[in-house]
């Protein structure tokens, strides 16, 4: 079924990127090279893709422009730090536009059982191939650029910063959190921003990761960056445990799960299961109890709809549901949710299109063995 605004970039087994748009045949886009891990920009129009160690190459949608824009060359200007060794964390478009940001880590080579980060941040024009250091290692760490393109907020080792795309310091500590958990990442303050810019949604760890037998507990503050950034605490009842949470859209919901310490069995007052935190008064309401007698998360939460109406999860069997901001859940077909394609229609496992309350589902794109890949939709652009 051709599904309009639909675009999917994809990786083979053998290596090759292709592209393909709805109802229409793949495109191989690369020959006979190793890539992964493609990414859109915001327009459909450039996909990066991630090639060599410590490389990052960009292409057109129509298959022309291939070329490196991040390479361990470019990189070893910046100082010793940037080595043979080198390797590419992450990156990310910046909202509206060709530029990315990313930071960089120790590739596996180095005997390491899982690659650390620099914790730095960078910046590259993937039109003019510019690359600037915006945090030198041990200053950056995670970022997120505001929907509005002009903001970033990213972590240091302790706390987090708000910076424009120049590196100029905008507004600084704006949390502290514990040490960072190299491994496991889990102490990381995971952010979100509300889509006007104006306001970064923080959520610190509350516990040590380290301690054992205790989960880790997120609490949930909100910065405005108007007035000097004062934060408040939103203090939901109970508290959002380890990673297991979607903030909606607009800023207004939280989707978490929520468990208790493991010398807890059961407690009436506060089941494990799924909850629906309001982000302004801080109510939260249970909306999915898990069917277990035990102390176990839901498996995995997914993305809202794009307007925060509706959201997906899994539970504990891997059964798929929607719920809305009413607290109503519905259960849906088995299989992986892949993303949102409107406010109402999703793709879920093996590229299949469904819609919200409706028992029909209908493939829309071949599924390809052995992928990596990335989408994008039109649809509202």
């Amino acid at each position: 079924m051709p599904l309009e605004g639909l675009r999917v970039a994809y990786i083979t087994s053998d290596g090759n990127l292709y592209i393909q748009d709805s109802g229409k045949p793949a495109i191989q886009l690369t020959s006979n090279v190793a890539n992964r891990r493609p990414i859109f920009s915001d327009d459909g129009q450039k996909i990066v893709f991630y090639r060599a160690v410590g490389e990052l190459w960009i292409i057109g949608a129509d298959g022309t422009g291939e070329r490196a824009i991040i390479t361990l060359e470019l990189l070893r200007a910046f100082g010793e730090k940037y080595d043979e060794f080198t390797g590419l964390a992450s990156a990310a478009f910046i909202p509206g536009t060709h530029n990315l940001i990313f930071n960089t880590g120790f590739d596996q080579r180095t005997g390491e059982s899982h690659p650390h980060s620099n914790k730095d941040l960078l910046f590259v024009n993937a039109d003019t191939g510019e690359i600037r250091q915006l945090r030198a290692p041990d200053q950056g760490g995670n970022y997120l650029a505001s929907p509005d393109g002009k903001k970033i907020a990213v972590q240091t080792i302790d706390h987090v910063d708000v910076i424009d795309v120049q590196g100029k310091l905008l507004l600084g500590n704006l949390v502290a959190r514990p040490p960072i958990d190299e491994y496991y990442g889990i102490s990381w303050a995971e952010m979100f921003w509300t889509p006007d810019s104006n306001e970064l949604i923080i959520l610190p760890s509350r516990t040590d990761p380290a301690a054992a037998g205790i989960p880790v507990l997120r609490m949930v503050w909100r910065f405005p960056l108007s007035g000097g950034g004062q934060g408040v605490e939103i203090k939901l009842d109970p508290t959002p445990s380890y990673n297991e949470f979607s903030i909606s859209p607009d800023g207004n919901w939280i989707i978490y799960a929520y468990t208790a310490p493991e010398v807890v069995i059961w407690d009436s007052e506060k089941p494990v299961g799924i909850y629906l935190g309001n982000l302004h008064d801080g109510t939260a309401k249970l909306v999915y109890k898990s069917r277990v007698n035990e102390i176990k998360l839901p498996s995995f939460y997914h993305s809202w709809s794009p307007d925060g109406m509706h959201f997906a999860f899994e539970d504990d069997y891997y059964h798929l549901y929607f719920g809305n901001t009413q607290g109503e859940i519905t259960p849906a077909r088995p299989g992986d949710f892949i993303g949102w394609i409107d406010n109402t229609h999703y793709l879920f496992h093996r590229y299949s299109f469904g819609e919200i309350d409706k028992e029909q589902y209908v493939n829309v794109i071949e599924y390809p063995l052995d992928i990596t890949l990335a989408t994008h939709i039109f649809l509202g652009h």
